[in-house]
């Protein structure tokens, strides 16, 4: 049956959601958590995932797990008045022609939303790359979301890899050098910064 549980820390920071076909790990950045590292996060789902494989041993119910995807997120907001201030400025966050001109004849220009795949060579996965101009929920503050996706295969096939750990440290590390492909030295710079 369809359904989804979500357990959330003590602190709300993080939360663990089991749903039909997935265990998904979140970083959930309330209450001004300090945004912790992929060195961090790794074992932290690691032990939940094996908490998880010795619940389903215990109530002989592991044959029915079947790794078949490995999955990795990041969310990043950049809200304005970090890197940008007005519509004018998006094109100087990103290494990449994303934007359209600010102003068409007599249109000025709202918003933005794109999409983009990539495939992660030799056939091991895709890169998602998505970005869109939001208003983050209950404020009137604009955030460009720049949301990176990578995912795999697990198991045989071509591009298959062994284990989800594998394809883990795949995803984090296609992420970050496509972070840092795609985003401004002027941009990385203010991140570094701060």
């Amino acid at each position: 049956p369809m359904s989804r549980m979500q357990l959330r820390n003590q602190a709300g920071d993080r939360m663990l959601q089991l749903q039909n076909g997935r265990l998904i790990y979140n970083w959930l950045g309330a209450n001004g958590a300090e945004y912790p590292r992929y060195r961090q996060i790794r074992p932290e789902f690691d032990k939940h995932f094996e908490e998880f494989r010795s619940f389903l041993l215990d109530e002989n119910l592991l044959a029915m797990m079947r790794q078949n995807q490995w999955d990795v997120t990041y969310v990043n907001h950049i809200p304005k008045g970090t890197v940008w201030n007005s519509i004018e400025d998006w094109s100087q966050v990103f290494q990449f022609h994303a934007v359209p001109p600010a102003v068409l004849n007599v249109s000025r220009l709202e918003s933005v939303a794109g999409n983009w795949m990539y495939e992660i060579t030799p056939r091991r996965g895709r890169l998602r790359v998505q970005l869109q101009h939001a208003k983050i929920r209950d404020s009137s503050t604009e955030t460009l979301v720049f949301t990176l996706t990578a995912r795999g295969p697990i198991g045989e096939g071509e591009g298959g890899l062994d284990r989800h750990e594998a394809g883990l440290d795949l995803g984090h590390e296609v992420i970050v050098n496509s972070f840092r492909d795609l985003t401004s030295a002027k941009a990385r710079k203010y991140w570094e910064e701060r």
